[in-house]
């Protein structure tokens, strides 16, 4: 049996599989019907993430990706100053998303060559804000390539001071939500990016996006704004309380919505603080092992995501052939791409895959390549 550790898309459940294989009708016609499951999925939502509740859930179909231009194009016009923190690769790639908007775009951090630190980039990041001015922050709360994640604090102080100096505070948190502890209301993230085929272990086919009173106003600003990622037709309609019909801006993948309820029932079923601690549990576990066998971390521990954990590729054999070796053992980690591709690998622990025994037969393999090859 084929054992996946990818970074996403992670496997889902049966009984998620169960409700893809379902018809439920149209949303454009039993707009009440499907109203309500948008709405079951949204308050589960909120639960898992603290939003708060002057914050709209908006759930659109497609892949993450559409979320993550969604929340460019509906609040940058050119010439608009975004600061996008860059400490990975996706940390660079939403910047150079805004560039391509015509924004005007400062990079702050070291790329994939260091984390980010709170003691040791924190003030040089609140100065670039104070002096520049933003209308947007752009940060990745989880960089899988890289294996890293901010920490709740640092993204609190970063959240006060974008509300403080009034500019938009925008994170992608495809590869957290779910995996990872997040409080919404602290952190005062105005436009919050999740995907389906993470942590929530669903087909990636729903894009998610929290959006703040603040960030609403600056989308209001953008009105002439049109096309299939447009955000202001989703406004009304995602209010339970809006008295008007709800109906979505166009035909929504109902299957996909009921799926991703039965995926946040089961963890508001484990218990939310009990699948964190799961995800904590598996991501040190998967460590230890890796360094117990001579492998080394892509970074110090302190900074690793409790959702992936990327490894350099050791000297003694290159990526495509260890790749090659597990895939005939069944088993599949991630590759890496940008500057990192053939010297870092990346063992995706989320969403379905933070199991003990599927990560013990990963290291398994790997170990046991790794020892023929020294024979």
């Amino acid at each position: 049996q084929k054992v996946y550790l990818l970074p996403g898309p992670t496997k889902p459940c049966q009984a998620v599989l169960d409700c893809y294989g379902q018809f439920y009708g149209s949303s454009d016609l039993e707009v009440d019907a499907f109203a309500q499951d948008y709405d079951d999925a949204a308050c589960l939502l909120r639960e898992l993430l603290t939003i708060p509740q002057d914050s709209s859930v908006v759930m659109m179909s497609g892949e993450g990706m559409v979320g993550l231009w969604a929340g460019l194009t509906n609040t940058l016009r050119p010439g608009d100053k975004v600061l996008s923190v860059n400490f990975g690769s996706y940390g660079k790639g939403i910047g150079d998303m805004a560039a391509g908007l015509g924004a005007d775009v400062e990079y702050f951090g070291e790329g994939d060559t260091e984390p980010l630190d709170r003691n040791k980039h924190w003030k040089q990041l609140e100065s670039k804000i104070r002096s520049i001015q933003p209308k947007l922050v752009t940060l990745v709360h989880c960089e899988t390539p890289s294996g890293t994640i901010v920490d709740h604090d640092l993204l609190e102080l970063v959240g006060n001071l974008c509300d403080e100096v009034g500019c938009l505070f925008y994170v992608d948190m495809v590869s957290s939500a779910g995996g990872v502890c997040i409080d919404l209301s602290a952190n005062k993230v105005d436009i919050a990016l999740l995907g389906s085929q993470k942590c929530f272990s669903l087909h990636s086919d729903i894009t998610i996006l929290v959006l703040t009173e603040k960030a609403w106003k600056v989308v209001e600003e953008n009105k002439d704004k049109s096309g299939y990622d447009a955000l202001l037709p989703f406004k009304n309609v995602v209010d339970p309380t809006f008295s008007g019909e709800r109906l979505f801006p166009y035909t929504m993948n109902w299957s996909s919505i009921v799926a991703l309820k039965e995926s946040l029932t089961q963890l508001k079923n484990e218990g939310f603080d009990k699948v964190y601690q799961r995800h904590i549990d598996v991501a040190e576990h998967c460590r230890n092992r890796i360094t117990k066998i001579g492998l080394e971390l892509h970074v110090e521990e302190d900074y690793c995501s409790p959702t992936v954990t990327a490894i350099k590729v050791p000297p003694t054999i290159k990526w495509e052939d260890l790749s090659s070796e597990l895939a005939k053992k069944q088993i599949y980690f991630g590759r890496n791409y940008g500057t990192l591709a053939g010297k870092v690998f990346r063992i995706g622990h989320m969403g379905t895959q933070a199991q003990l025994h599927q990560v013990n037969k990963g290291v398994d393999a790997l170990e046991e390549i790794l020892s023929c090859g020294q024979q």
